[in-house]
């Protein structure tokens, strides 16, 4: 009993104590009492009127704890009640399109966490505090520039990603190649193994594989931008917004420029293009683009009938549609301008006859010509001219790589005096043209790559 009413004592002294374990306390001494008095259990009469002293004050403890907490329950109910009949608050989801502000990202929230990171660069004390309570950031130090450069957050490098591909095509035509460091060597191969008849007892000819090495160096491409607009809740996703989609649509033509246009020289980041690179094979062999039988050692040149578009014929395309490899699973299109297909292509589909007018009038479901897929490019010619490459045939796929050095990322600066904010986006790539085919004056010699190129005379 001595022990029992020590853990009563002790029990009413703390305050945490549970009414449950003051219930298990007051059962176990009503328990005790009762065998005492039957006798069951010998208990000196002074325990037992000290033990009933405790029992009462258990009781007493035990109700003022059950009062107070059907008040709290009370308390809770009603605060619910209340919570309960506010309004909800306007949440924006990804299929709340009328309600959505962003237009380029896939939700408000994707563009307010990116606004903010590029707020945060800015050294927002507000835009800090909002990613680290709405979005769990704690920090922006994986900057990858001494300038308070930062990785772009993965909304906004997801967003520029799926914009770029969608404002350009290089990379929907090109074999691209992650690069883990600045420079990526691969091997292409130029000749394989030959196979010989060989008598009985006689050694077979030995032959070897033959590689080149293809090389592609990470060139830095930035976008940079400048603006007075204050970085206010206001204005946050509009600005995201901007930055994001001028920043995709700047990279994405300057990827097909390189990649169809380039010319070695630093508008190009140094990169040979898929037009250009069979003048560059020309002049290597010391020819000359204006001469057109120059052009025509070429082994994947087609001439045109004459120096302009109107010179085209059927036979010049069946002349640039020979003039590629027959490599196994290649697949085979036709590369141009908008402008080329409808002006050269289709003119040449409608006045091949047998088109009827419900043809004219409701056009094909899909580009194509002779069965082969037309494929739309912004930088490509769009007028007429003479040395001109305005058609490409062949899997440019197989002919060309493009390196991908890394993700996008961003660069912040302020001028306090100004208020100007100043935004640097950057993406790091290479393009390598490697399978043109060759360049010889025989024709028997000559040997076709991957995709040939429709070329205008000079005169």
């Amino acid at each position: 009993m001595e022990e029992l009413l020590a853990k009563i004592e002790a029990a009413l002294a703390n305050p945490e104590v549970s009414i449950e374990e003051l219930q298990a306390l007051l059962t176990e001494a009503q328990q005790m009492l009762l065998a005492a008095a039957d006798g069951t259990q010998d208990v000196p009469a002074d325990t037992v009127v000290a033990a009933a002293e405790k029992m009462q004050k258990l009781q007493g403890v035990i109700e003022t704890k059950k009062a107070a907490q059907a008040v709290l329950n009370d308390i809770k109910t009603k605060a619910q009640k209340t919570v309960n009949q506010l309004p909800s608050p306007a949440i924006i989801t990804t299929d709340d399109k009328a309600r959505k502000q962003t237009k380029v990202f896939n939700s408000d929230r994707d563009a307010l966490k990116s606004a903010l990171y590029i707020a945060a660069a800015f050294k927002s004390d507000a835009a800090v505090r909002r990613l680290e309570n709405e979005f769990g950031v704690k920090t922006l130090t994986s900057g990858n520039h001494a300038s308070a450069g930062i990785f772009v957050p993965d909304e906004m490098d997801n967003e520029i990603i799926r914009l770029r591909e969608q404002y350009g095509v290089a990379r929907n035509f090109a074999t691209i190649k992650n690069m883990t460091s600045e420079t990526l060597t691969l091997l292409k191969a130029v000749s394989g193994n030959s196979a010989y008849f060989v008598n009985n007892g006689t050694e077979p000819t030995a032959t070897d594989l033959v590689y080149r090495n293809l090389t592609l160096n990470a060139r830095n491409l930035a976008v940079r931008t400048k603006y007075y607009a204050n970085l206010s809740d206001d204005a946050l996703i509009s600005i995201a917004d901007e930055i994001t989609d001028w920043a995709a649509r700047a990279i994405a033509i300057k990827e097909d420029q390189c990649f169809f246009n380039g010319d070695g020289t630093s508008t190009y980041g140094g990169m040979f293009g898929l037009t250009y690179v069979f003048r560059k094979l020309t002049e290597d062999n010391a020819g000359t683009w204006a001469t057109d039988g120059d052009k025509d050692n070429c082994a994947g040149v087609a001439l045109a009938a004459g120096a302009t578009w109107a010179s085209i014929t059927d036979d010049n395309i069946s002349s640039l549609m020979g003039k590629v490899a027959d490599y196994p699973g290649a697949d085979l299109g036709f590369h141009t301008t908008r402008q080329f297909y409808f002006e050269v292509l289709h003119n040449l589909a409608l006045n091949a006859g047998g088109t009827t007018g419900t043809e004219v009038v409701n056009g094909v479901p899909r580009n194509v010509f002779y069965g082969y897929p037309v494929y739309f490019n912004n930088v490509m010619p769009k007028s007429s001219s003479n040395n001109q490459v305005c058609l490409l045939f062949g899997d440019t796929k197989l002919g060309a790589y493009m390196g991908d050095r890394r993700g996008i990322t961003i660069e912040t600066d302020k001028n306090i005096a100004t208020q100007e904010h100043d935004v640097v986006v950057t993406s790091r790539f290479d393009i390598n043209v490697h399978d043109y085919g060759n360049y010889n004056s025989t024709a028997a010699s000559q040997t076709p790559g991957a995709f040939a190129a429709l070329v205008t005379k000079n005169a």
